[in-house]
């Protein structure tokens, strides 16, 4: 897969071939251990159909299973089902809505109106033919979240920096002026405005400073992160009875490197 990617699409993203065994490695590594947590999840489910009474599996165990190892509510109703077994989906339900409750009080953020340095729509993108561009900044605000802790979002008048969209993760670097350098350590795109995610902001932010790409993470092409690798729809499953195949695995379906 990754000879033919390299092969289809190096003249344009170099960077593949130019990583082509890393990023092979990864990707046999990311299915061991995609393969590990399937044998996991798949014993934890041999186990609760072992200590369930009855034919009806607890909801909160087969919640454990989608939080966990990722198994989708209807892969984990189709092997119970070839079992004899079903769970209680109701139970599911009032468990997947207690952890949407945890992660939207977990991701609260409290954003500060903008201070704007440079006034007028003055930005524009130039990413397309460099990762390095002389800048000012337009903008600045900050925002606070139990998640991430107090960030800072970052404005630039001609930003090389290609944000989060389209399949790409967000680039990173740095911006650097005669007297420091601030880490780039995301960038997004909101309301048509690039912003560059920094864990501080300049001291002089009037200054002239040059943006920097990390051409290291340049060019990623999907937009989940390497712990996302795997669809919970591509988990292996065990077929004992069906045309005579012990298992059907998964393929790797998101990747970014």
């Amino acid at each position: 897969m990754v000879e033919v990617l390299a092969n289809q699409m190096g003249e344009f993203f170099p960077e593949i071939k130019k990583q082509q065994v890393l990023v092979t490695n990864v990707i046999r590594e990311e299915e061991a251990s995609f393969l590990r947590t399937l044998e996991q999840g798949l014993q934890l489910l041999d186990t609760v159909i072992a200590e369930t009474n009855g034919k009806e599996v607890s909801g909160a165990k087969a919640f454990e299973l989608y939080d966990t190892f990722g198994f989708p509510k209807d892969l984990t109703a189709l092997i119970l089902k070839e079992k004899g077994y079903s769970f209680d989906e109701k139970e599911f339900e009032a468990e997947l809505q207690k952890q949407k409750a945890r992660s939207r009080a977990a991701s609260e953020v409290s954003t500060e109106d903008w201070s704007v340095l440079i006034p007028g729509n003055v930005e524009t993108f130039v990413g397309y033919d460099q990762t390095e561009n002389e800048v000012k900044i337009t903008r600045i605000r900050k925002v606070d979240s139990k998640k991430d802790g107090v960030l800072y979002q970052i404005v630039l008048d001609a930003t090389p920096f290609y944000p989060e969209g389209g399949g790409q993760v967000g680039d990173r670097g740095v911006l650097v002026s005669a007297n420091e350098t601030i880490e780039i350590i995301d960038t997004k795109k909101e309301n048509n405005l690039i912003l560059h995610i920094a864990k501080q902001l300049p001291e002089n932010v009037n200054a002239a400073f040059v943006a920097k790409v990390n051409t290291k993470f340049k060019n990623c092409f999907f937009k989940e992160s390497l712990r996302y690798a795997f669809d919970a729809f591509g988990f292996a499953y065990y077929f004992r009875n069906t045309c005579g195949a012990k298992r059907i695995i998964g393929k790797p379906k998101l990747f970014a490197f």
